[in-house]
């Protein structure tokens, strides 16, 4: 005679053997729940593990934000400043250079004078350069083209 197992689903020659059968099977049952069971508790630690992480990363992504901020603010604060310093330097120079000019004006028209009254009374005033003084005269002369161009190339 035969003997089927419910539980294991097979057929055994004696009782005993059976029963035994079922038994391992109930043992190599219970294990797996218990195994299924630490898995479950690991996998939960693992994705608690995986969510702090990815609450990390998200913190992380503030800071950085914030630090571009920050960072964006001290730059404008600086390149403000630094308008401010050349504003006032160009103000600086151009009363400084304005000075200059006014005194090189100043100068030629008493030159200009002394040379018309010097014509006035004993003829025409000529001077000859020659050397160094010569090419200093002619970059004066031709400083006026330097004045005019300046703008539009600094």
């Amino acid at each position: 005679m035969k003997f089927y197992s419910e539980l294991t689903k097979k057929n055994y020659d004696s009782i005993e053997e059976c029963e035994s059968a079922e038994k391992e099977f109930k043992e190599v049952e219970q294990k797996k729940e218990i195994q299924k069971a630490e898995l479950s508790k690991e996998k939960k630690a693992m994705a608690t593990a995986v969510e702090k992480a990815e609450a990390d990363l998200d913190f992380a992504y503030n800071q950085l934000e914030l630090a571009k901020e920050k960072a964006n603010e001290i730059y404008e604060n600086a390149k403000e400043q630094v308008d401010e310093i050349c504003k006032d330097a160009e103000a600086e120079v151009q009363k400084l250079l304005k000075d200059a000019k006014q005194s090189v004006i100043d100068a030629q028209q008493k030159k200009f004078q002394a040379v018309k009254e010097f014509n006035d009374k004993f003829g025409v005033y000529t001077t000859t350069y020659s050397g160094n003084k010569a090419l200093e005269e002619l970059k004066r002369a031709n400083s006026w083209i330097d004045d005019i161009f300046n703008g539009f190339f600094f």
